[in-house]
């Protein structure tokens, strides 16, 4: 259930996030109805919460003689007209100058990280320090005046993988562009190839990563009366235009100063936008960046392994999708790993957001008296390992993850060495070690990184790029 909290009679401000609410107050929820002769205060460690922060509500006698935790959550920001929300076991509480009812919240990031510097008639200048008046740097309208500077701050932890800030390495588009490394929020787009395209679209895990931070995670958007494209670290990128979300900027209430019969509205883009994976002009887009992923970072080389109790074991045998081991006596655990990808990151045409590993088709362990084929959706069979694809009952493969426990309760008492052989097929393309980002500033690789599930030696993909 929501909780509404508002004053019938007196005018509330919440510039410190702990003023105190005063006056005839009415509580709807699971707190009480009408009750009378308290007031509330929210209070987090810092005094001056990010998104994401924990924070309590407790409340006061009238004479400040008692005070009652009435319950912990997360701040999420401020709702239409500057009201603090907080969440409270998962639903939205909404803190407000008159009753507002049960309303949902979205407390979306959006554009510029903190750090970001953007050409002006000046020089380049960090976003977080642009003021109205400023002239910015525009594609299309030449120096633009800085309207209204929009705010957010987030808890990293809160925003999660998926809303993770995306991090475009220098270079990631062409010759310094960007110059340096720029950080924008997922649904931010940028300006390729005259076409607007949304951040997330282009991530490839290699010079466009997402980029989950720990701590305050400070956005910025540059209002400049109408929809342009700016230089951001280098790179051009759009600015801000409505899209009935004004109100998500944690600073809206001096966008109201400035225009205080301003009413939510959803603009349009003045330029073409690419906002689906559906798109067909993104396949086009994304090549283009992934033929500048320097040669090293990618490899055909699934480097499929095994770790037995800690020990890396090769297989002694490998071709044509057979992986064969000689597990010691007395293993007792098991870990079938490789490489990973993804192909949606890496080119394919369908976007398939898992960290794929290899595919395993049939895993058998041979012993000294007996062959016993471990089912592939068998007990045991699930940490590391993504759901089997089946055709009606029957598994025909299960993906890894990249490191999957495999049972080894079936040879737990064997005292001879056993043999375990893995037959499966692997992507194209994986990642050729971790996650750091290379630099491609003056370097383009030439890859075609499109995910298939057959092995292709790597030096016949160029000929069969489409």
């Amino acid at each position: 259930m929501n909780y509404v909290f508002y004053t019938s009679s007196n005018p509330v401000t919440y510039g410190s996030y702990t003023t105190l609410i005063s006056g005839s107050n009415t509580l709807l929820g699971d707190l009480g109805s009408t009750t009378k002769n308290f007031y509330y205060q929210l209070r987090s460690a810092s005094g001056n919460p990010a998104v994401g922060e924990s924070i309590e509500l407790w409340r006061y006698s009238s004479d400040s003689s008692s005070a009652t935790l009435v319950a912990s959550g997360v701040y999420l920001g401020k709702y239409t007209g500057g009201y603090p929300v907080i969440s409270i076991s998962g639903v939205y509480e909404i803190i407000g100058s008159a009753p507002l009812g049960p309303v949902s919240f979205s407390a979306t990031a959006f554009c510029f990280l903190a750090g970001v510097k953007i050409a002006t008639a000046a020089g380049e200048i960090p976003v977080e320090e642009l003021k109205r008046g400023d002239l910015v740097i525009t594609r299309f309208g030449g120096l633009r005046p800085v309207v209204w500077v929009a705010r957010q701050r987030f808890r990293g932890e809160f925003l999660g993988e998926k809303d993770a800030p995306i991090r475009i390495v220098a270079g990631a588009l062409g010759p310094n562009q960007p110059a340096r490394d720029l950080v924008v929020s997922p649904r931010h787009s940028i300006f390729i190839d005259d076409l607007l395209v949304l951040a997330e679209l282009l991530v490839n895990e290699v010079t466009i990563v997402r980029a989950p931070m720990v701590g305050e995670v400070a956005y910025y958007h540059v209002d400049l009366g109408e929809h342009d494209v700016l230089l951001a670290d280098g790179a051009w990128a759009e600015s801000y235009y409505e899209l009935d979300n004004r109100q998500d900027a944690h600073n809206y209430a001096e966008y109201l100063e400035l225009r205080p019969d301003h009413r939510p509205t959803r603009c349009k883009s003045r330029l073409p936008i690419v906002d689906s994976r559906n798109d067909e002009r993104l396949g086009a887009l994304r090549r283009k960046i992934l033929d500048r992923i320097p040669a090293d970072a990618l490899t055909d080389d699934a480097d499929v392994h095994l770790d037995v109790d800690g020990v890396r074991i090769e297989p002694s045998f490998h071709a044509q999708g057979v992986w064969r081991f000689e597990v010691p006596a007395g293993a007792r655990r098991l870990r079938l790993k490789s490489r990973t990808g993804r192909p949606s990151a890496l080119g394919a045409r369908e976007f398939d957001e898992r960290r794929l590993g290899i595919a395993v088709a049939r895993m058998t362990i041979e012993t000294r008296d007996a062959d016993i084929t471990l089912r592939l959706d068998g007990p045991g069979m699930g940490e590391g390992f993504w759901q089997p694809e089946r055709q009606g009952d029957v598994v025909l493969r299960r993906w890894t993850c990249g490191d999957a426990l495999i049972p080894a309760d079936r040879i737990a008492g064997e005292k001879e060495p056993v043999t375990l052989i893995v037959e499966g097929s692997v992507l194209r393309v994986y990642f050729a070690s971790g996650l750091e980002a290379p630099d491609v500033r003056s370097e383009a690789g030439a890859r075609d990184a499109r995910a298939a599930q057959v092995p292709v030696p790597l030096s016949a993909r160029r000929a069969t790029m489409a």
